[in-house]
């Protein structure tokens, strides 16, 4: 028989376990939203390149900080390895190279999110 004057007791390991995965996804997912934006960007810059210079760089190196933030938040959320991480930021750097990454990164964050029950959109998935 059991004292009905002791506290309630409840196991919170699991709540907070729960707790740190779905802030693990949210990150997952507004990297993935930075990165698509930062692809968004760098077809802007190829669009106005012609005619104002000046600012086809401002929307390249605004899309190059995005990315650089997407990444680390995707490389978090999906527990990429730091060696690995090290070399993604440095293919951030390179032309063709940073879209095709971005585009493998946005892909695989994809597929984690679909399967932690996310709806996955054109622009990413949305925070729960």
């Amino acid at each position: 028989m059991s004292n009905p004057y002791s506290s309630p007791e409840a196991n919170l390991t699991d709540a907070n376990m729960e707790w740190d995965q779905i802030q693990e996804l949210n990150k997952l997912a507004s990297g993935q939203r930075m990165v698509i934006y930062s692809i968004l960007g760098y077809f802007l810059a190829i669009g106005v390149q012609q005619g104002y210079p000046i600012l086809a760089g401002i929307f390249i190196f605004a899309a190059l900080i995005m990315a650089l933030f997407g990444t680390f938040r995707i490389a978090s959320g999906l527990k990429i390895a730091i060696p690995l991480r090290i070399i993604l930021f440095i293919l951030m750097f390179m032309p063709l190279l940073n879209i095709l990454t971005i585009l493998w990164m946005s892909s695989s964050a994809t597929k984690k999110l679909r399967a932690a029950g996310y709806t996955v959109g054109f622009l990413g998935a949305k925070d729960r």
